[in-house]
This record gives structure tokens, sequence and C-alpha cells, in this order.
């Protein structure tokens, strides 16, 4: 939990920064270019989810199982293998881009952004025995150096008139300074030499190919929208879908954030310890109650400052956008969970299942939408779609062990104080001091009610030792 907690709050100083930035981005872009910037940021994302093809999940579960020989061969084929799917995928994400028609600097923007993948994922390979032995400090500070040198490239180019190439072109050379910087790190902990063992690779691909399946389209939801809206609308609605789904997209990294930081225990239990893999879940399930309440409350409160303080008044239509996708965050919490106990059971199979399913409903619902109400119907169809998946992940993962079914006492204290909570909307006071008096008024009313979970409690009292610790 202490982990948990020092990744979110080094996620949220890096998004912080992002937000400070991003006004410059929109308003040096405009409407249209912005837009297009999230579209090939957006396929350049689906080829991400590709070239991890579940080799994370797997990474840290074998990790957390196998010897100390067995783990250095581990992270050497992860490299190689990784690196060679992102540079393969990119490829692919070009070729796409000249086939459906999209413009030279897009093109070429979408190259470029690729190379910068490869680097990317060439350097988070590093990261499996970091997250595997709970050394989240290090991997959170990684993030963050990647996340600031992205800021302070956004503010030089928008500061001498960059174009949209050079914008897509930023991942290349903060991939570069983050490796060099984990490689010197963490020389003599983790073998840095990528390695192509062909046995290992069988393995690897065999284990991760069903959590590909199931990972790669349980995240296919948003990038498949901005792909589409980007087809089947017109550019501004594109960017007005592109802004709120910016904002989303950093906020939903929370939930994963949080679970990762205790999958590898659940992945040991589920190995071992049917009652410890139980109880964790249900802290999970608990928190991801508490969390996704209050996430979903603060940006339907909150989305008319947000979207004004990243894009001004030319994005105001983006605001109904934002508070329909902001409902969609309750369900990602649960997702995030649910995911975590089928993923630990090795249920790859029935996540699946689950995802073609969800997806198949979102891209239905999409491509229904768009046409008649724009970047508004794209947003329902996403929140139905979401909620959804969260309900297929429960079914599958309780309906043969009983055990693991949480109890639901969080939830109905969490919708008693989310509940007046939301009626500030009501008030006259502007929506910024909503968002404080909220989010205040819910958490008082949980501890009156006795809804925050006592290990969340005791985490949180643990002072100046908790970053120490979680290091």
């Amino acid at each position: 939990m202490r982990g948990g907690i020092l990744r979110v709050g080094g996620y949220l100083v890096g998004i912080g920064l992002a937000l400070g930035a991003m006004p410059l981005l929109t308003r040096h872009l405009g409407v249209g270019d912005f837009g297009r910037y999230i579209t090939v940021l957006s396929l350049i994302a689906i080829v991400g989810l590709i070239s991890d093809a579940g080799l994370t999940v797997v990474g840290v579960r074998e990790y957390a199982l196998r010897d100390r020989e067995g783990r250095i061969r581990l992270v050497r084929n992860l490299v190689g293998l990784r690196a060679l799917v992102a540079l393969v995928g990119t490829t692919g994400a070009t070729v796409f881009a000249v086939v459906v028609g999209y413009s030279e600097s897009m093109v070429l923007g979408t190259a470029l952004a690729g190379i910068g993948l490869v680097i990317g994922v060439t350097q988070r390979a590093y990261t499996v025995p970091l997250e595997a032995g709970l050394r989240l400090g290090l991997v959170t500070a990684f993030d963050l150096l990647r996340q600031v040198l992205t800021v302070l490239a956004i503010v030089t180019l928008v500061a001498v008139g960059g174009r949209l190439v050079e914008f897509l072109s930023i991942p290349v050379p903060v991939g570069l300074v983050v490796l060099a910087a984990m490689a010197g790190t963490m020389r003599g902990r983790v073998i840095v030499r990528p390695s192509f063992d062909r046995e290992e690779w069988r393995y690897l691909t065999q284990e991760a190919l069903p959590v590909a399946i199931a990972s790669t389209i349980g995240s296919f939801f948003y990038r498949a929208a901005i792909i589409m809206m980007s087809l089947l609308a017109t550019a501004e609605q594109t960017g007005y879908f592109s802004a709120s789904f910016r904002i989303i997209e950093a906020i939903i990294m929370v939930p994963g954030l949080l679970v990762a930081a205790a999958f590898p225990i659940a992945a040991r239990a589920a190995h071992d310890d049917q009652e410890r893999l139980s109880k964790t879940l249900q802290r999970l399930f608990d928190m991801a109650v508490v969390l996704g309440a209050w996430t979903a409350v603060g940006v339907v409160l909150g989305a008319g400052p947000v979207i004004h303080l990243v894009g001004g008044h030319a994005f105001d239509p983006a605001e109904p956008v934002l508070r329909v996708q902001g409902i969609a965050l309750a369900s990602s919490y649960l997702v995030a969970v649910w995911a975590a106990g089928l993923w630990a059971l090795r249920e790859q199979r029935a996540l699946a299942w689950a995802n073609i399913v969800g997806v198949g409903t979102a891209v239905g619902l999409t491509a229904a939408l768009i046409p008649r109400a724009g970047a508004i119907g794209a947003a329902v169809a996403m929140t139905i779609a979401e909620a959804l998946l969260a309900t297929m992940y429960a079914f599958v993962l309780m309906r043969r062990r009983p055990h693991v079914r949480p109890s639901l006492r969080v939830v109905p204290k969490s919708l008693a104080a989310a509940t007046p909570a939301l009626a500030l909307w009501f008030t006259p006071l502007p929506d910024f001091v909503n968002v404080l008096l909220a989010t205040a008024v819910y958490y008082l009313l949980l501890v009156a009610l006795r809804g925050i979970p006592a290990d969340v409690m005791k985490a949180l009292r643990s002072g100046w030792r908790l970053p120490r610790r979680a290091w």
C-alpha cells in the first residue's frame, strides 16, 4: 500500500507538470492539429499495447516465482522480445497511416513516435525486477524523469514555434536519456544485454499470448474511439474528444498503478495461498470503491475548469464529454482489480473473451453514436462499455470461486458519502470550489461512517516513513 501510494504520488506530480504544459500545446496547435496529435499518439499507444503483448504481466509473475538464474534469463529475453515486437508494430502503424490517407506530417510523426516507443519499451522491460521486488521508488523515479523531460521538450518547442512533426518526435530523445539513466543506475543489478534465446522466447510467447489478447483488447477502448473519431467525425469533434480523452487517460492510469503495486503479492498468493489472495482482492476492492466514487464525483464537478485550463474557450464543447467519461472512471477502478485477480489466477482465456465482448460493444456503440452525437456519443459508448467490462470480469472471476467474492460493506457507505458531495453541483459556487468542498464532504462522511478500510488508515499514518520504506 505504501508503494502504491508512492507510485500514484509520483505519477500525480508528473501529471501536474503535464497539465502545466498542455494549455501551451493546445493553444499552439489549435483544435485541428491537436486532434491530429492525439490521433497519432493513440495509434502508437495501440502499438505499445501490442508490443507489451502481456509480457509485463507474465514477466512480473515469472520473476516472483523463479530462482536467480531464471530471473536473469527472463529479463534479458524480455528486453529482446519486446524491442523486436515494438519495431514490427511501428512499421505496421506507419503503413496504416499511409493507407488510410493521413497527411504527410502525420505519417512522418507516426514513424518518429514509433521509434520513441521502441526505445521506451526497451527501458520499461528493465523495470520488471524492480516491480516484482516491490522497489517502487526507483520505478517512480524513472517514470517521473520521463515526464519531466517530455514537458520540458513541449515547452521548448512551443517557445521556438515547433510544428506537429517535431512534437511527435519528442519520445525519441526523451527515451534515450531515460534508457541511459536506467542503464547506469541498474548496472550490476540487472543484466542489461538483451538475449535471443529461442526456447525462452517460445515459452514467454505461449504464456503471454492469452494475456496479450486480454490486455491488448481490454486497453483498446479509448484508442479505438480516437481512431474512429478521426475517420467518422469532423476535425473539431475529434479535437473535443481528444481533449477530454487526454484528461481521462491521465486519470485512468491511477487504478492500474495502485493495483500493480499489489500484483506480485496476488500472483504469489494465487500460486499457493488462496486465503491470502481473497484478503488481497478484498482490500483492493474496498480501495477501488472508495477512490472510484470520489474520482467520478471530482471529474463531473470539475470538468469545466479543467477543460478551460487545458484548452481555453475554444474547447468549451468538450466539458460535457469529460463529464460523461468521468462517470466511467468508477468502473475503471473495478476493472483494474478484477483483471489483477484473473491474471494472477492465469485466467487469460476468460479475460480475452470478456474483452472481446466489451470491445465489440464499444466499437458498435461508437460507430452508431458518433455520426449522430459526435464526441458526446463516443463518450457515452465508452462509459457503457467500461461498466459492461467490469461486470463481466467480476462474473468470470467469482462464478467458480466463492472465496474471492468481496464483502460489499463499503459500497453503501461510499454511495452515502458521494450523494451529498455530488449535490454541490446545484450550488452557485465556482466549480473549483465545489470540487474541494465535495472532497472534504466525501471523506469526512466516510470517516464518520467508518467506510475507509483500516489498512488504508494505518498506511497513511506512517507519515515521513512512507516514502523511505516504499523506496
